[in-house]
């Protein structure tokens, strides 16, 4: 978990995308928020483990497949 590109949050994340597609959200909010959280999310597992089902800290790897999973979402929101 947290290791690889996909992992069983990225329906999560695509969902996320999809969602704030529909909301039509701009491309560069979407990508901030997608960004900034992965980000923090790193420190509020830190300070917060008991708030994260799978408090590892995520890899590059992932990372970057968590905010490519929201900019997919946010394509097939923006195109339904």
């Amino acid at each position: 978990m947290n290791n690889d590109i996909m992992d069983s949050w990225t329906w999560g994340h695509i969902a996320l995308g999809f969602v704030m597609g529909r909301a039509k959200f701009s491309f560069s909010s979407v990508v901030f928020i997608a960004i900034a959280w992965e980000l923090i999310e790193p420190g509020l597992k830190s300070s917060y483990p008991d708030a994260f089902p799978h408090n590892s800290v995520d890899s590059n790897l992932n990372k970057l497949g968590d905010v490519m999973g929201v900019l997919l979402g946010y394509y097939a929101g923006r195109k339904s």
